[in-house]
Formats: C-alpha cells, sequence, structure tokens
C-alpha cells in the first residue's frame, strides 16, 4: 500500500492509496491502516451527504480509481468467510495467530463489534500484532489512558479468546 497520483484527470482528490496485491488478505486491521494513512495524506473528500470519501487505486486495476465511504471500504476489503482462517487453524498458531484474523474470525455475540472497533486502535498504539503480544499486556495497558483505546467489552471479548486458546485472562496487574 502506498500513496500516489491520481491516475485519471479530472479525479476530485488530490491523491490516491495504492493498494497491492502483496497487501492481501486484508482484514480489519489492514482496512483501517488504509483509513489512517489515506487521513494523514489528506486523501480524503466529502460527498453532498457529507460523508467521508476515501479514493482507492487497486494495483490491478490501475486506471480505475475508487471512491469509498468508510463502510464501503470495510465492505470492499473483507474477506469472505470461506477465505478466512478456521479456528482450529488459528488455535493451532498459539501465541503467533495474528490479532487480524482472530477479529475475522471468532465471534462472541455482541462483543466483537466493540472489538472490531478498538482493536486497530489497540494494535497501532501499542505496537502489537498477535495474540501472545495481547496476552502479554495488562488490561490497563490495553484500555489506554483515561480508556481511549478500549473499552471493557473489548476486554471481555480478549478475555473470551483467551480463554477459547487455554491461556490465562488478562491480567489487572503486574505479577509479583
Amino acid at each position: 500500500m502506498f500513496v500516489d497520483y491520481p491516475p485519471v484527470p479530472n479525479c476530485p482528490a488530490r491523491q490516491a492509496i495504492v493498494i497491492e496485491e502483496k497487501d492481501k488478505p486484508y482484514n480489519i486491521l489492514f482496512v483501517d491502516q488504509v483509513i489512517e494513512k489515506a487521513r494523514a495524506f489528506d486523501d480524503t473528500s466529502r460527498d453532498g451527504d457529507n460523508d467521508e470519501i476515501f479514493w482507492i487505486v487497486f494495483a490491478n486495476e490501475p486506471r480505475r480509481v475508487w471512491d469509498m465511504t468508510q463502510s464501503a471500504l470495510r465492505s470492499s476489503l473483507r474477506r469472505p468467510k470461506s477465505e478466512r482462517l478456521p479456528k482450529e487453524q488459528l488455535i493451532a498458531m498459539g501465541d503467533d495467530a495474528p490479532i487480524g484474523e482472530i477479529l475475522e474470525t471468532f465471534d462472541y455475540g455482541g462483543l466483537i463489534s466493540f472489538a472490531q472497533r478498538d482493536m486497530p486502535r489497540v494494535c497501532r498504539e501499542l505496537e502489537v500484532t498477535t495474540l501472545g503480544d495481547i496476552a502479554k499486556l495488562k488490561r490497563s495497558e490495553i484500555t489506554g489512558p483515561q480508556s481511549r483505546f478500549a473499552g471493557n467489552k473489548t476486554l471481555s471479548y480478549l478475555d473470551a479468546v483467551l480463554r477459547e486458546f487455554g491461556k490465562p485472562e488478562l491480567r489487572y496487574f503486574e505479577n509479583a
């Protein structure tokens, strides 16, 4: 993924995010990286409904600029269930299971929407990518200062995932 000038004339965007084939498989964390990069490079605009528009070019269609809202971008880059890693394979990976894959596969009712919203920010701020990285953190580190990164429902989701992997729940304090 990189930022480039739009490949067509008269495009309302100054720049576009180019998504390459090597960026696959797309997941929730990747979509948030695209959104963050677009905002950082001022690669967004507003449509008539005042929705934020992201300008995307897929490397396999280099002459086509896609204008997407955040929800369209999320649904377009979301892999179908048939392409996601199964639970058994993720559990076999243990500590090396990628958080993006976990968020695509493990669904615990109403908790998943909170985790999918909060975990990209947690991963970015704390520079974590795997379940093993998360398991080493305290609850207060995951929630962040003044609970800016994640809330209690996301912590409950993480505890449920850790239990499914046969690991202890997140710690409240440092072990002595």
